[in-house]
């Protein structure tokens, strides 16, 4: 039995009540047992002057080191599961209120708000409207398009003379 599967025991747990961040790598391990226990069974049938014989078991031993250091790691992941699972118990139970409260709230109609008692109108003085003068508007300078395409134009056409004479005097 390994030290994962102890843990698990001890604490009263169930592999299928685990969460995925622990179940996924407890069937990587268990599926790394599984190919450990077929690398063995392949050595045993072997002869004794096989060649290949080496290289299992140099895989076994590969295979043994990679489980005992998962095995720890799970030791410890349970552990922090376990030790973390009253406070996300307590979160999830309210955030699940939460959910009902609002849930309800949605489901109970608003009673609609009672019409308050009319004021008597009181005779209105239209005041007389405040005229602010407004700033001319600056006139928009427009980016010239065009202006820019001719510099451009005119530097490549300078930069290919340049280019040119360079060229031939060189020869």
């Amino acid at each position: 039995m390994y030290k994962y599967e102890k843990k698990i025991k001890d604490l009263g747990l169930n592999k299928s009540g685990l969460p995925k961040s622990i179940a996924g790598p407890i069937k990587e391990l268990e599926d790394a047992i599984a190919e450990m226990s077929d690398l063995q069974k392949d050595l045993s049938e072997l002869e004794e002057g096989d060649e290949s014989k080496g290289d299992i078991e140099n895989e076994i031993a590969e295979y043994q080191k990679i489980i005992a250091e998962a095995d720890e790691d799970l030791v410890v992941k349970i552990q922090t599961y376990v030790d973390k699972k009253p406070y996300y118990d307590e979160k999830y139970k309210h955030m699940r209120q939460a959910a009902e409260a609002k849930k309800q709230a949605k489901a109970q109609p608003q009673p609609a708000p009672s019409p308050a008692p009319a004021p008597e109108p009181e005779p209105e003085i239209a005041p007389e409207p405040i005229i602010y003068p407004q700033p001319a508007p600056e006139p928009k300078k427009e980016d010239d398009g065009i202006g820019s395409w001719l510099l451009w134009g005119g530097l490549g056409v300078i930069g290919i003379l340049v280019g040119v004479n360079v060229w031939k005097n060189r020869k």
